[in-house]
């Protein structure tokens, strides 16, 4: 299982490997001294105390829109810290004997495994946050589409009945014409009617007119000459 990393690429299983190594060397060494891999040794420590610092530095300092690390995580790097540092010196320190180093490192290498296993228990951890979130966001993109299809089918009703409030409209329109029409069509019959009815009294007129001159004709032609 992959350890848990810091960006400047120092992790937990590189800091066990390291203790390890340390260990090895030391258990390899119980009868001679070898100054150029404790210088090297030395080297390592004081290049991972360096980037441990510059860690501590970089992520108390950080943007807020990065993640930040949590007390945790923290503690575990100053832990860290502060065991390298420790060992450091115990290398440097001549006059302490291996078993008193060698059981140092013991202790590191016991904490170390502590810290990984802390570090792995936070990785589950993560792990089921990022599957809880992966989740909720699953859940949230089904409620918005559930609710995208809600509004689609709204807008479809709406539209519908849009389709019929026009319809509806437009055959008021042709109704209201075909009205307008009735009655223009009505009135010219009613004045068709009136000229009628004039004509027709007119004609009764004229023809009361005839009759009263034939009768006079009549009656002239009645009388005798002279």
């Amino acid at each position: 299982m992959m350890g848990c990393a810091w960006p400047d690429g120092i992790s937990v299983e590189t800091l066990h490997q390291e203790a390890d190594s340390i260990r090895q060397w030391l258990a390899d060494s119980q009868e001679a001294k070898r100054p150029t891999d404790v210088a090297g040794t030395l080297a390592k420590l004081e290049g991972q105390i360096a980037q441990l610092r510059r860690q501590l530095a970089c992520e108390v300092g950080q943007p807020q829109s990065q993640r930040q690390p949590t007390r945790e995580e923290l503690q575990a790097q100053q832990d860290i810290l502060r065991m390298l540092q420790d060992t450091a010196a115990s290398l440097e320190d001549g006059d302490l004997p291996e078993k008193a180093q060698l059981s140092d490192l013991t202790q590191l290498q016991l904490h170390l495994s502590e810290l990984r296993t802390r570090y792995l228990e936070m990785l589950e951890r993560c792990e089921g946050f990022r599957q809880e979130l992966g989740e909720a966001q699953a859940e949230k993109e089904a409620q918005r589409r559930a609710a995208e299809e809600r509004r689609s089918s709204w807008r479809r009703l709406v539209a519908e009945h849009q389709t019929l409030v026009d319809q509806g409209e437009a055959e008021i329109k042709r109704l209201q014409q075909e009205a307008q029409q009735a009655a223009a069509r009505r009135q010219r019959a009613q004045q068709e009617e009136q000229r009628l009815e004039q004509a027709t009294r007119q004609d009764r007129v004229t023809l009361e007119q005839l009759r009263l001159s034939v009768r006079r004709k009549d009656a002239r032609s009645a009388w005798p000459d002279g």
